[in-house]
């Protein structure tokens, strides 16, 4: 995640609504990783992630994956590793996943 100081304060909002599971979900999602990639990386279900990524993405007031996505680069919530300026979604490096403040 980002640093509190470079989030908007409609990031600040979504990030304490979201519990530490939603957070760690939320990484992986914004890292382009699909639901079954999720489930096994963190040892889980599919099922358990897709219904994680529905109660995110209400919390944020979504209803596509790729707007979350967005939203949360956007916002500040979540950065690359590469820290590029807020609103750009990310770099291709796979080696380096996205952070959560």
């Amino acid at each position: 995640m980002a640093d509190d100081a470079s989030m908007t304060k409609a990031g600040r909002v979504f990030l304490r609504s979201l519990t530490r599971w939603q957070r760690k979900v939320l990484v992986l999602i914004c890292a382009g990783l699909t639901n079954p990639q999720i489930a096994e990386r963190i040892g889980t279900t599919e099922q358990v992630v897709k219904n994680c990524a529905k109660e995110i993405m209400s919390k944020a007031g979504l209803h596509a994956r790729a707007r979350l996505i967005v939203f949360s680069f956007g916002t500040g919530v979540v950065q690359c590793p590469c820290r590029h300026r807020r609103g750009r979604v990310g770099c291709r490096d796979e080696a380096a996943p996205s952070t959560l403040l």
